[in-house]
């Protein structure tokens, strides 16, 4: 059997997430262990299928807004009342979402907490870029690496597993590899907004394609992209397999339509003054 579907890009996020929250790992790891989930759009869904309610205060720190490479206003505020630590030193980063056997932790560091993870433990991740050569693509507004970077390097020797989570809107038709050599504010004379660099990082990311198939057993197949009056950025899907299967797969997508992120707030660029950003102390009116 064969249906289509058109999932808008909230409710990509929203399938994945319940797929990822749902995995026998992750689940074992919110029992027994800790799962460290970053704040972000992919997944913002994450903490209320843990929860039950929606996450409250900073739910995401980068975007790109309709300016251009931004920060959210809750996160930028909270950046210039720490001085900008986060941003010279992300294992300062106190905004991640942190599970300990399935109780909510709030305000830790993140070196505290990366220090304490081990083999049964669990770190989520959205990222900014997917290509077809088995790589994904973390942005990097900060010169010191990013939160991803302290977290890649302490997996290593902690050996907890990393989650790499994003929609197919975030697929590049290029090498990650190869743009990331582009990037950066030592190659950038001028942006809209923060200049960023770009992390290629060797992953298989959990899409829709996947969280489809765990699921509900689909083979989703991606047939066409874009969309307008609010589908803006939309994935046109064949949903393929048994009828059982897919009849379970388009009443979990019937489900969720009209599944919606919280209204972002915009930092004021006349008095933000971020770091490297191409905007800060400027009158934007677009």
């Amino acid at each position: 059997m064969r249906a289509q579907v058109v999932l808008r890009p909230a409710e990509s996020k929203k399938i994945i997430s319940k797929a990822v929250i749902g995995m026998d790992f992750v689940q074992k790891a919110l029992k027994e262990g800790i799962v460290v989930i970053h704040p972000s759009s992919t997944t913002y869904f994450m903490y209320e299928y843990i929860t039950g309610r929606k996450p409250e205060g900073i739910w995401l720190v980068g975007m790109l807004a309709p300016r251009g490479a931004c920060v959210e206003g809750l996160t930028q505020r909270a950046f210039e009342e720490d001085k900008y630590q986060e941003l010279t030193d992300p294992a300062n980063f106190p905004f991640s979402w942190v599970f300990r056997k399935g109780k909510f932790e709030k305000g830790l560091k993140l070196i505290d907490i990366l220090k304490e993870m081990g083999e049964q433990d669990v770190y989520i991740k959205g990222v900014n870029a997917i290509d077809a050569h088995g790589h994904v693509g973390v942005l990097l507004a900060s010169l010191a690496g990013g939160t991803i970077g302290k977290a890649l390097t302490f997996q290593k020797e902690r050996k907890f597993k990393i989650i790499f989570v994003g929609g197919l809107e975030k697929f590049i038709p290029t090498s990650i590899k190869e743009v990331a050599k582009e990037t950066g504010r030592g190659n950038t004379s001028d942006a809209l907004g923060i200049p960023c660099g770009i992390l290629p990082i060797k992953a298989d990311p959990i899409t829709e394609i996947q969280s489809l198939k765990m699921l509900t057993g689909v083979e989703a197949i991606s047939i066409s992209a874009g969309g307008v009056g609010g589908a803006e950025g939309s994935q046109m899907m064949v949903l393929k397999g048994e009828e059982s299967d897919v009849k379970n797969a388009m009443s979990l997508v019937k489900g969720l339509k009209g599944a919606q992120l919280p209204e972002v707030i915009f930092p004021d660029c006349r008095t933000c003054h971020l770091p490297g950003c191409y905007f800060s102390g400027m009158e934007i009116d677009w």
